[in-house]
C-alpha cells in the first residue's frame, strides 16, 4: 500500500516532469518559428533545409515527451497509477 507521503512525492515528480517537458516543447516551437521566420519569403534556401529538419525533429521529440509526461500525470491523477520508475523499492536492504 502506498502512503500519503509517497503519493505526494509521486505527484511532485510527475508535475515536475510535465512542466519540464512542456517547457522543452515551448522552446523547440520558439526555435522553429525563429528559424523559419528569419526567411523573408518563407521558403528556405536549399542549403538551409537541414537545420530546419533538425529543429523540426527536436520539436517532434519534445512534443512526444510532453505527451508521454501528460499521459503519466493523467494516469496518476485519474487512476492512482504510480509509474514503475517512481514506485518504492521492494528489495530488502543487504545484510
Amino acid at each position: 500500500m502506498v502512503d500519503w507521503w509517497q503519493k505526494r512525492e509521486t505527484e511532485r515528480a510527475l508535475a515536475n516532469e510535465l512542466n519540464v517537458a512542456r517547457e522543452r516543447f515551448r522552446l523547440a516551437n520558439l526555435r522553429l518559428r525563429e528559424l523559419t521566420g528569419a526567411m523573408p519569403s518563407g521558403i528556405p534556401a536549399p542549403d538551409s533545409n537541414l537545420p530546419i529538419q533538425q529543429v523540426r525533429s527536436a520539436r517532434v521529440q519534445a512534443y512526444d515527451e510532453w505527451l508521454a509526461a501528460l499521459d503519466r500525470w493523467t494516469s496518476f491523477v485519474k487512476r492512482g497509477t504510480i509509474p514503475e520508475d517512481l514506485q518504492p523499492s521492494t528489495a530488502e536492504p543487504a545484510k
